[in-house]
């Protein structure tokens, strides 16, 4: 190590903020995500932010790897790798539930359509029934 990429303090302010803006960031997308998978509203955009924000984390966890590698010190590699697992964790832990709820939501909007037809099927075939009791014809 010739000499640290970063002083101390500015390693430590750029590690505070972009991890806190990426961990609010990651916090604000996945309650996005939940509202979009109950209404199973906008799978792309779901997938698109979770391919993103899990490639932001991949390269904070790259880089923390590369400045061990080069042997910067702590201060340096620590924060940066601690972001990259947090995000990583964050997105790792959410996704399952998202999938989870587009899931129900799909099956809970088949399942609507269905008896909609049912009962559309059914309407019509007492309606025929009566008329044909009746005597009316269409």
């Amino acid at each position: 190590m010739d000499h640290p990429w970063l002083a101390a303090e500015t390693a430590g302010l750029i590690n505070g903020v972009a991890g806190g803006t990426l961990i609010a960031l990651c916090a604000l997308f996945g309650g996005f995500s939940r509202w979009l998978a109950e209404r199973d509203r906008g799978r792309g955009l779901v997938g698109s932010g979770f391919v993103f924000l899990a490639a932001i984390g991949l390269s904070a966890l790259v880089l923390g790897a590369v400045a061990v590698i080069c042997g910067q010190p702590r201060y340096v590699w620590c924060p940066t790798a601690v972001i990259g697992v947090a995000v990583i964790a964050t997105l790792g832990l959410g996704l399952p539930g998202i999938v989870q709820r587009y899931r129900r939501a799909r099956e809970k909007r088949e399942l609507r359509d269905l008896a909609q037809k049912l009962m559309a099927g059914r309407s019509s075939r007492v309606l025929a029934k009566v008329n044909s009791t009746h005597g009316l014809h269409q």
